[in-house]
């Protein structure tokens, strides 16, 4: 959701054998989801077309591990991507404000107890940290992020934020808490990168560590063809990121979903134990799940399409919602050539008036869906999740709209309520 890079700058350039599992090292795992070319950085942003066009693609194939179940683009290139001011993919909803407020209650309540201090590796633009924060006062907050934009210092210091990547120096106290949340999926080595956060933390015993990332299994069983990305290199399942937090170095304690079981959240500790290199995750089943989705992929990508051009065939104003990761990757593969979709939504203000990559289609607020008050409107809910706040704003705009989700299913004003 904030999606940063923050490996740490000793792994980051390690070059990856791509016939061999990341995580496990097992050779010849099996290719699934295929992608001739996808933009390379869907969530950098384009101010012009020109620059939006003159995106290098990259190419795309999800390898599954039959012995750990790790999932991985065994084509990524990370030379492809640049990951510093001009990236966002912020989402400013209330959708997600409520889950940053839950999300910190939950932390603050298991971890910190309204004191400690909380490193955010992959802090993004330090929204949650800073949501974290505001909640509690006595809790100090360091975010580390290339990407990070703001003050470096907030609050009279409760908040301080790091403009770099991960390094074991910026450690200089215990911390209540390490997070890192929408980061390990951008990691090409993330055994790697975790035993970094492993040994930067030896000198600070019984740590804490909270992971939060995309879960395959979802995407799999709602057939999201729209979440496989060039920008995420690995697709984790419950297993698979448990196993990687183990090789890693740490203890698990457990492993959930979260945020309508999008999420996967992984909770666990340092620990000295030696980690057995030889206990895996059947990743059979995995890759059963994968190919069988594979055999439906194409029609669902054309039903999608068939759905839209029944909605022009029938004078409905086509509107897309939601231009971060899911809606930049479905209008490219669903309508690249821009004939199906009307306009294209989203509330983050950075992101309005800009273009998606390789295309170059215009994004733009949704104020300008006033124009459509006196026509028929389908408006296509990239994350069902933000359905009621995307009803009210239509609303308010004096737009009835028809809601539907990413597969062209209509969404109830009950759903959406």
């Amino acid at each position: 959701m904030r999606g940063c890079v923050a490996w740490h700058k000793g792994v980051c350039n390690l070059n990856v054998n791509h016939s061999r599992c990341p995580v496990c090292d097992n050779r010849d795992p099996v290719r699934t989801v295929e992608r001739a070319q996808l933009p390379a950085m869907q969530n950098y942003v384009y101010r012009t077309t020109q620059a939006a066009h003159a995106v290098q693609p990259g190419k795309f194939s999800l390898a599954v591990c039959e012995r750990c179940g790790f999932g991985f683009n065994a084509e990524f290139d990370t030379e492809l991507l640049t990951y510093d001011r001009g990236y966002d993919n912020s989402v400013p909803s209330a959708a997600m404000g409520a889950y940053y407020e839950s999300l910190a209650d939950y932390l603050n309540a298991t971890y910190l107890h309204g004191d400690g201090l909380i490193v955010d590796v992959g802090c993004g633009k330090g929204t949650f940290l800073q949501t974290l924060c505001r909640k509690y006062p006595q809790v100090r907050g360091l975010g580390i992020d290339p990407s990070y934009e703001g003050s470096l210092e907030e609050n009279d210091g409760q908040l301080r934020f790091i403009r770099d990547f991960f390094s074991a120096d910026q450690f200089i106290e215990q911390p209540s808490l390490v997070i890192c949340r929408h980061a390990l999926e951008h990691i090409e080595r993330p055994v790697a990168f975790l035993a970094s956060l492993h040994a930067a933390l030896k000198a600070f015993p019984n740590v804490p560590i909270f992971v939060e990332v995309p879960d395959l299994d979802w995407i799999l069983r709602n057939e999201a063809f729209w979440d496989f990305c060039y920008e995420h290199c690995n697709y984790f399942t419950r297993e698979s990121l448990r196993g990687t937090a183990e090789r890693a170095g740490f203890h698990v304690n457990r492993v959930q979903t979260a945020f309508g079981d999008q999420y996967l959240w992984l909770e666990g500790a340092l620990t000295t134990a030696r980690v057995s290199k030889e206990t895996d995750y059947n990743g059979l089943g995995l890759v059963h799940k994968a190919t069988q989705y594979v055999r439906r992929e194409s029609s669902l990508v054309e039903n999608a399409r068939r759905q839209l051009a029944e909605f022009k065939r029938k004078n409905y104003r086509n509107v897309l919602w939601g231009m971060a990761t899911k809606g930049t990757l479905f209008s490219y593969l669903v309508d690249p050539q821009g004939t199906l979709i009307d306009k294209r939504i989203d509330i983050n203000i950075n992101k309005q008036g800009c273009y998606t990559p390789l295309v170059g289609q215009r994004i733009d607020s949704p104020t300008t869906l006033a124009e459509f008050r006196s026509e028929s409107v389908a408006v296509v809910v990239m994350n069902e999740n933000y359905s009621s706040e995307i009803l009210t704003t239509c609303r308010t705009l004096g737009i009835e709209p028809t809601l539907v989700n990413a597969a062209c299913q209509a969404i109830s004003s009950r759903q959406a309520a």
